[in-house]
């Protein structure tokens, strides 16, 4: 953000202001300018691969799933961190989108830039205090030695005796801060990964909890496939939706136009308003009928937001039709 912001404020790293009516007649940005600028930005999704997926699991460590208060609060808390990451979205798509567009570009990427680094203070201090979950394995080698180890087995017989199947005392998985999981019915030829044979070695034999996890991360596949459809459709609103936004008429009064990329905002709107309403409101009525401390699975969650993306989606295409 700090060569972003400078790419735009230092004159030797911008091209000259235009003050033609036509852009074909201003000078283009050189070699050099393009790379310091495109470079910041390929710089910018790297760094965001590498929070974004981590801010989530950071977070939910820092509850106590064997403390029954805390357990409820880890439910809430993915609520509260995506209502803190919109509101954030809004300040984007409003204060800065209008300083960019009427103070300048070296302001519009500057005040973000402070809030990095003061956001980055903010973790530093706070790092001390944190949960820490001590790594225990990569998943993915995991997965594979259930797999393997499932093949190598795949003639042999499924026994009916639970006391067949390989499995850490529960002892152990305290001891870890974790607990087992019970064999499922689910994906039942995996479970030949965790019989015991008498051949050991970890190609060989894997516990009924490591089965179980590869189990559920395999069942996650379809979710992940089926949610490339809204995440290309959400995509829309940052770049289909701003480029119509550029062809209407944004003003609001005397000189006062609304910028195009400030039109998501609604979007935003929307979502602080809904997730408020969906946690203090809808969790606690659905509570009450079905018992479930979310409310409703997260399962039927997911099909009533992809209901939505249909219902949304059909409006919005009625309308670029007209």
């Amino acid at each position: 953000m700090l060569v972003l912001t400078l790419s735009v404020s230092i004159p030797g790293m911008k091209p000259p202001e235009c003050s033609t009516a036509s852009a074909e007649d201003c000078e283009k940005a050189s070699v050099l300018q393009l790379a310091v600028f495109f470079g910041a930005l390929y710089r910018l999704a790297i760094g965001m691969g590498g929070t974004k997926p981590n801010i989530s699991t950071i977070g939910a460590d820092q509850f106590d799933e064997w403390d029954s208060k805390e357990k409820i609060q880890k439910i809430s808390f993915f609520n509260w961190w995506m209502f803190s990451i919109f509101f954030g979205t809004l300040f984007a798509n409003t204060i800065l989108a209008y300083v960019q567009d009427n103070v300048g570009w070296a302001w519009g990427y500057g005040l973000p830039t402070l809030g990095l680094a003061l956001s980055i203070s903010v973790f530093l201090l706070g790092t001390p205090f944190y949960r820490h979950k001590l790594p225990t394995g990569s998943p993915f080698l995991m997965m594979a030695r259930v797999i393997v180890a499932s093949f190598r087995k795949a003639k042999a017989p499924m026994p009916s005796d639970p006391t067949c199947f390989h499995e850490q005392p529960s002892l152990e998985y305290e001891r870890k801060g974790t607990f087992p999981i019970p064999s499922t019915q689910s994906l039942r030829f995996l479970d030949r990964a965790s019989i015991k044979t008498g051949t050991i070695g970890q190609w060989n034999v894997c516990t009924t909890t490591e089965v179980e996890e590869t189990k559920q991360m395999l069942n996650m596949l379809p979710i992940l496939c089926i949610t490339f459809v809204p995440s290309a459709m959400i995509a829309q609103v940052n770049t289909l939706f701003v480029k119509q936004g550029t062809t209407l008429n944004a003003r609001i009064v005397g000189n006062f136009s609304i910028p195009p990329a400030s039109l998501s905002a609604f979007g935003t709107v929307s979502f602080l308003v809904s997730i408020f309403i969906y946690d203090r409101v809808f969790v606690k009525i659905t509570h009450k009928l079905t018992g479930n401390p979310r409310g409703i699975t997260l399962l039927q969650r997911m099909g009533i937001g992809l209901i939505f993306y249909i219902i949304v989606m059909t409006v919005a295409s009625f309308t670029e039709r007209y």
